[in-house]
């Protein structure tokens, strides 16, 4: 696969990424319309930064929601966790063991084909509508290897990045159903979909330096 021309426009707001898990208040009822919690789950005795942090939707009636459990607030330790909200129910959903570090983003085309990345672990999980699994791992080279988002338009058409920051990036992978391609389009953070288009808009870093960064918003095509 041959990476596509993109625009690129650089500007001077610099990217930093900071977040802290804190355990979840207890789930109330509301009587008007607005946020409220509606579930709450303790995966271990200390709730010390333990929470999900991102959350997809693929239909009405099916949505996932991941993050991690434990650590004390460090994204590369404690545990990858999952919960599934299905027929109007969330429920926790047990992950393939032996994997560290928090879940940062989740993408899903459908209710059988959703992807998570793991922030520090250098790994990706897909569920096939039975249940998790590794689908792929970035090497680390004894370091964490940084993944900050993901975007599954298809099974066929899947996109991972991992730019430079306080752990080395794995770069922009693209999955096109049978093999992974490394694609030179900048360092991205995030990619969004551009509804009813095949082209997307990228977030990310002007450079691998760990400092002056710059934001960058490409805009490519996804299939």
């Amino acid at each position: 696969m041959s990476a596509r021309p993109v625009r690129v426009l650089i500007g001077s707001a610099a990217c930093a990424m900071a977040f802290a898990l804190a355990p979840a208040p207890v789930a109330q009822a509301a009587s008007s319309p607005g946020w409220r919690v509606v579930f709450t789950h303790r995966y271990q005795s200390s709730t010390v930064g333990s929470g999900y942090v991102a959350v997809t939707s693929p239909s009405k009636t099916a949505a996932w929601a991941v993050g991690g459990a434990g650590g004390n607030g460090n994204p590369a330790t404690g545990r990858p966790v999952a919960a599934r909200w299905l027929h109007g129910k969330w429920q926790a959903v047990s992950l393939p063991r032996g994997l560290s570090g928090l879940l940062f983003a989740v993408s899903a085309d459908s209710a059988k084909d959703v992807w998570a990345i793991s922030l520090a672990g250098g790994y990706l999980l897909r569920w096939n509508g039975i249940r998790w699994a590794v689908a792929r791992r970035w090497p680390t080279h004894g370091l964490r290897s940084a993944l900050t988002g993901v975007t599954a338009p298809s099974p066929s058409n899947v996109w991972v990045f991992g730019p430079p920051g306080a752990f080395p990036g794995v770069g922009t992978w693209h999955f096109n159903g049978h093999s992974w391609q490394h694609v030179t389009i900048g360092s991205l953070l995030r990619i969004a979909l551009v509804p009813g288009t095949t082209s997307l808009w990228g977030a990310g870093s002007a450079q691998a330096k760990p400092v002056a960064k710059a934001a960058v918003w490409a805009r490519g095509r996804i299939g």
